[in-house]
């Protein structure tokens, strides 16, 4: 039986899909288009999977939700996905395992999220789910270099 998951899309104030996954803590994706948007979520998914220790297996999509979040974050440093890895491995995270474009990063307390490692800067959206996987402030942004 192939394996589900509920997918919660939600659309940014730069017109950026954001995806995550509420059964994989820090399962994250982001993308300019619906269609682009679900094969980042399945590679994420599968790089979630397997750093549980689980094998990855055939799954499908079977849900999204919609919301609107209009609060802003315009005076925060944009990383790039790479950026942000390199920064956040300074602080204790540690790339455990690299899917794709896709970045699995565990805290030794626990915390963990996934970092698309594409070369253009992450989208608010996506920075702020990001920065909430790893229980950080706005704040604690303004430290990289």
């Amino acid at each position: 039986m192939a394996l589900q998951f509920d997918v919660v899309i939600k659309r940014d104030e730069e017109g950026m899909y954001v995806a995550s996954v509420p059964k994989l803590p820090g399962c994250r994706a982001d993308a300019a288009s619906l269609d682009e948007l679900m094969a980042e979520i399945r590679e994420a998914i599968a790089l979630c999977l397997e750093a549980k220790g689980l094998a990855p297996a055939p799954f499908e999509f079977i849900g999204i939700q919609r919301a609107c979040d209009h609060r802003r974050m315009n005076t925060l440093p944009r990383p790039t996905g790479k950026e942000l890895v390199s920064a956040r491995e300074r602080v204790g995270f540690v790339a455990e395992r690299i899917r794709g474009s896709h970045c699995f990063l565990r805290h030794r307390d626990g915390r963990a999220t996934v970092v698309p490692l594409r070369s253009r800067t992450l989208d608010l959206g996506l920075l702020r789910r990001i920065l909430a996987d790893c229980s950080m402030e706005r704040n604690d942004l303004l430290d990289l270099p």
